[in-house]
């Protein structure tokens, strides 16, 4: 059998991170929505050796700060680690102010790219993210066991096809993503248009994990 998992938080995660390791069989990955926690506990419970975590950069803040419960309506983006992560990765004193003050972590990353620090302070992230989930790792480890050997992989989707329409290289897009609309009335060369019917600005992934003592109560919130 496989001695690794590939933690995912949803399914474009999931598809990018089988993009960055195609040398891994599709049964090694696994989507755990905000539950990191708890899959942590099950890759130990079944001896895994390695743990790979896939996830975007808001995610990945939350864990770099020691919140393993990342969902959106339980715990909040630090802003002032970002900060402190980008003048770890060599940024300036006015880019790290700029962080500080951004709208979300997806909006960090992309000034961290225009300044041309995605890479460093990328690695940065990641890196203090790992280091949470291998003390975790550690704590959960029965006696006589060996730690979860853990990584890090940010994964992303956005920025792309935003910079292709905003420099006019491309002249009509579908974005399945709210955060474009930040775009709005900032004087950039954009329309939007939304069907008649509406569009859905968020999607979460919810699961009910096997030792659930309230296996009822959750199934009935889902």
């Amino acid at each position: 059998g496989e001695d690794t998992v590939v933690l995912c938080t949803g399914g474009r995660t999931e598809k990018g991170a089988m993009k960055l390791l195609p040398q891994l069989p599709e049964v090694c990955f696994v989507e755990v929505g905000d539950f990191t926690g708890a899959a942590l506990r099950r890759a130990a419970e079944h001896h895994l050796r390695h743990v790979v975590f896939a996830g975007m950069a808001g995610k990945l803040t939350k864990l770099a700060a020691g919140v393993l419960m990342t969902h959106y309506t339980r715990s909040k983006v630090d802003l002032a680690l970002l900060a402190d992560i980008t003048r770890a990765a060599g940024g300036p004193e006015d880019l790290a102010e700029q962080i500080g003050n951004a709208n979300t972590a997806r909006h960090a990353a992309e000034l961290w790219d225009q300044a041309g620090l995605l890479p460093a302070a990328g690695r940065e992230l990641c890196a203090r993210a790992a280091r949470v989930l291998s003390r975790f790792s550690a704590e959960i480890a029965g006696p006589g066991t060996e730690p979860l050997q853990v990584r890090v992989i940010m994964v992303d989707f956005t920025g792309q096809m935003e910079k292709m329409l905003l420099s006019g290289e491309v002249s009509m897009s579908v974005i399945h993503d709210s955060g474009i609309y930040r775009y709005d009335g900032q004087n950039q060369p954009v329309d939007f248009a939304s069907p008649s019917e509406g569009v859905m600005a968020l999607e979460q992934v919810l699961n009910v994990t096997p030792g659930s003592k309230v296996k009822e109560l959750a199934f009935a919130y889902v």
